[in-house]
């Protein structure tokens, strides 16, 4: 469960710390870079498994974790995915790379378009209208559940960030928000403006199956907020079924709010997928909510998919998903 209202609250009351993510950067694990199984020693030198491997002398070390390989003193490392003689990397690496890797941001609730980047070292830059938005790591905490949440103090804002690698390792998604400080207090948030995003290392269309099926699952996170903008902040499951062959996608969101109490689904409709992508305009909701929803594939061979959701009726509502094929 994301525990990001109470920091929302903290932020919009310019408090100096989020009670419930842990503080600092707790980083997760980066793609690439993990350490896992046991220390081995070769050549004279100590080898921690994972994919990053040190060796000496001559001898031969073979590290737990993903595709390393050494040989006669000689370490090369891969990430990723080869397919056709051709390696995908990671979310963590391209990020870390500063390439290979793009986002996609819907528009925000105070109006006009939204990018996102996201630097070498985590850090997000969203542009927008209303002004640029930056939230760097020395003020990003581990929510213990998949999510990175950043804060930005000096702007009152706040965003969430799906880790890479945990457990999707090609794909992140979240929302961002900039509470109204004024109006916020006693348990409730007040927004100002606020969006979501989806991104990752893309399939090439030409990579997208076009025949059999395929179902994904994974989670979704949403802000919920009426003409009031005082806002509720949404999470849960998310599943979805692709039938490549009749070029459609759809998915459902089944989201609880922040005391856990169950509200409601979201369905995104029959999606139809064009190269990449997917888009539509049947989503709706349990409680009567109609509006839009898009994604794209992600990884070397629709591995993974990532998408938004924008849904208006008895409030509005701006999330995103990402899920990995089952």
């Amino acid at each position: 469960m994301l525990r990001t209202l109470p920091c929302l609250t903290a932020l919009a009351l310019v408090l100096a710390a989020c009670s419930g993510g842990g503080g600092g950067d707790s980083g997760g694990t980066p793609g690439g870079t993990t350490s896992g199984g046991a220390p081995t020693t070769t050549g004279g030198t100590t080898t921690t498994g994972g994919t990053t491997t040190t060796t000496g002398g001559t001898g031969t070390t073979t590290t737990g974790g993903t595709g390393t390989t050494t040989t006669g003193g000689t370490t090369t490392t891969t990430g990723g995915t080869t397919t056709g003689g051709t390696t995908t990397p990671t979310l963590s690496q391209a990020i870390s790379a500063g390439g290979g890797a793009a986002f996609d941001a819907q528009n925000a609730q105070g109006g006009g378009t939204v990018g996102l980047t996201v630097g070498t070292d985590g850090g997000l830059a969203f542009t927008r209208s209303r002004g640029a938005l930056a939230f760097g790591t020395d003020a990003r905490s581990d929510q213990g559940d998949g999510f990175f949440i950043y804060e930005n103090q000096t702007s009152n804002a706040v965003a969430t960030f799906s880790q890479p690698g945990n457990p999707l390792d090609y794909t992140a998604f979240g929302f961002w928000a900039v509470v109204n400080p004024a109006q916020t207090g006693n348990g409730t948030v007040t927004l100002s403006d606020a969006g979501s995003f989806f991104g990752g290392v893309r399939t090439a269309s030409t990579a997208v199956p076009t025949t059999g099926t395929a179902g994904y699952a994974g989670k979704a996170a949403a802000l919920a907020y009426g003409s009031d903008l005082k806002a509720s902040v949404l999470d849960g499951g998310f599943v979805a079924s692709a039938d490549f062959a009749a070029h459609t996608l759809s998915g459902t969101a089944t989201l609880s709010d922040q005391t856990g109490a169950a509200w409601g689904t979201v369905q995104t409709g029959t999606l139809s997928i064009t190269g990449g992508g997917f888009s539509g305009s049947g989503a709706t909701s349990s409680l009567g909510h109609t509006g839009n929803a898009n994604g794209r594939f992600f990884g070397p061979a629709a591995d993974e998919i990532g998408g938004a959701f924008s849904l208006t009726g008895p409030s509005t509502v701006k999330g995103s998903f990402g899920a990995a094929a089952q």
